[in-house]
């Protein structure tokens, strides 16, 4: 985390984000262990951190911005072969959710003044269901006034 970079990808398992998951399985069911993480994202000012993750059979882009140096987005993508068949609570949805299969696709544009990064989320043919766009700005360390 302290070598130099412009984009962090972090892949989890399962959802770091996520919250109101109640038991299904998450980082927001090890809050001490999600606490360290962001911590060290603080610690050792990380910057460009995206969470990809998965496992909920639905695609959903979740982001956190309490307590946390910048706002943290997760782009959660899960199944290719499954799908969910019930609306699943996520009180840091921001975009979703698609519950069909599917996966993920980001890509990075760094033409132009603001490098922008895009999430998709694609149906099994292929088409996109779901699109996001965070400018990488946005990912840096607040200023403190």
């Amino acid at each position: 985390m302290r070598k130099p970079a412009e984009v962090r990808l972090i892949v989890s398992g399962s959802r770091v984000v996520a919250e109101g998951i109640g038991r299904e399985e998450g980082w927001e069911n090890m809050p001490g262990e999600r606490a360290r993480l962001f911590t060290l994202i603080d610690q050792t000012k990380a910057e460009g951190v995206m969470f990809l993750s998965g496992d909920p059979h639905y695609s959903d882009y979740a982001m956190i911005d309490e307590g946390v140096p910048y706002p943290l987005w997760d782009m959660t993508s899960s199944a290719l072969n499954q799908s969910s068949r019930k609306t699943r609570v996520n009180t840091r949805r921001k975009v979703g959710g698609y519950f069909r299969p599917n996966f993920g696709h980001m890509s990075i544009d760094w033409a132009g003044a603001d490098t922008m990064i895009r999430l998709e989320t694609r149906s099994s043919k292929g088409t996109v269901k779901l699109s996001h766009a965070i400018p990488l700005k946005t990912l840096r360390r607040r200023s403190v006034s």
